[in-house]
Order: C-alpha cells, then structure tokens, then sequence
C-alpha cells in the first residue's frame, strides 16, 4: 500500500507510467502509432545488454528496425546475472541517496508531531503505526491523516487541547455566562407600593462584570480575558 503524496515508494510503477506517457507524446508529435513506440521500447536492450521481450519470452521481438536472424533466435538470458547487475544497481543508488539523507527520529504512538498539509506544518498526535516508515496521526481538529515519515516532523509540544462536544461546550458557556452575570441593585420607586419592597433601577457593578478567568473556545483554543484598567 503507498501512503498518499509519496509515489517514491511504488517507484517501479511511476517509471513505467513515465515511459509510457512519453512514448505517448513522442508518437502524438510525430502522427505515428503509438504501439510501435512501445514495441520499440520493448526491443530495445537494457543496460544489461537484455530487452525487456527476451526478459519475458526468451526472444527478441521483430519491429520496424532491420536486424539478423541471430537476433531473432530463441535463447534462454542468464537470469543469474540480470538480478546480480540490478542488485548492484539498487545498492549504487542507495549509496547515493544517502550522502544527502539523514537519520530520522524514531515515533511512537502518542508522540506530539507536526503534519505536513500543502504548505504548512500543523500540530497532530500519533494514534498508529503501521510500519517504521509509515504512520496514522490525528491533528485538534479531529481529522485523520495517513503520512510517510518524511512527512512528519516530531516535537516536543506539549498534548493539543482535548476536543470538546458541542454540548460540553453549552455548559462551559453556561457556566462562565453565570459566574460572571452582573448585580443589579433595586433604586426604582414603583407607583403603589411602599419604598421598603418597591424595586430599585438597575445600576451595573462594573467591579463584578470583570473576570480573568480563562474559556474555551468552539476550536478548542484557550482564551484569557484582557483586563482594561480605566485611569
């Protein structure tokens, strides 16, 4: 399985299609079959002096190009060989890879990290590990996202804010809304009734309508009130 945004790990595959988009093109150009370009591909001898038709068949393909019945003649290619030169090959090309790679740090599950979505670099946290290469995170938003590891970056962030329900959400507002209600104090005469019950107008206590106590927002963000002392 090839994790999304890394075609380098089906590489084999991502060759072929690039050949054969270019044999596409080239045939297009020139108003020609684009089966003969990829009979011409096929018969055409590989670094290791083999086509990719005698690989498969044991014999080289007829086309358009001239050649010998030598050529044509049914012989068996050393398969031997062919995976000693391509085992060659894969380790020349490793060699090469990493003289510019670095070692990673390894990630575990619960691990803080920062994803990388287009063009930034968000906060998740590690909720699975399918291999050493390739994991399952979750960003504070709620979505999963399935990354190779050059994707992520590991940190040393402290755990994201929980998510919370919309209906936690009702009774923290709540909550915060009564702790922080303003007092109203009773000054109003009503006509009718003794100055003892009558009710007074309401005058805010500015003092109480005041609080530093510090809520939650619907994204999960932490909020603290700013205070402004007036003079």
């Amino acid at each position: 399985m090839t994790d999304p945004y890394h075609s380098q790990s089906n590489g084999l595959a991502e060759k072929y299609v690039g050949i054969d988009k270019r044999t596409l093109s080239k045939s297009m150009c020139d108003d020609q079959d684009p089966m003969t370009g990829i009979l011409e591909y096929r018969a055409t001898p590989l670094e290791f002096g083999y086509s990719p038709a005698q690989l498969l068949m044991g014999r080289q393909l007829r086309s358009v190009i001239s050649t010998i019945k030598e050529n044509v003649t049914p012989k068996i290619p050393d398969h031997d060989y062919v995976k000693q030169f391509l085992s060659e090959q894969k380790q020349k090309d490793k060699r090469l890879y990493d003289k510019k790679a670095k070692t990673l740090q390894p990630i575990q599950v619960g691990d803080s990290l920062r994803i990388r979505l287009g063009k930034l670099w968000k906060p998740a946290t590690c909720i699975a590990k399918h291999s050493e290469r390739s994991f399952t995170v979750q960003t504070p938003d709620g979505g999963e996202y399935r990354r190779k590891r050059v994707h992520l970056l590991k940190t040393n962030e402290t755990p994201q804010t929980p998510l919370i329900s919309d209906d936690d959400l009702e009774i923290l507002q709540d909550s915060f809304t009564r702790d922080n209600s303003p007092t109203v104090e009773n000054n109003v005469n009503i006509p009718g009734t003794s100055l003892d019950n009558a009710p007074e107008s309401p005058e805010l206590d500015i003092s109480s309508s005041t609080s530093t106590k510090p809520y939650i927002t619907r994204s999960g963000r932490v909020i603290k009130p700013k205070i402004i002392v007036s003079v």
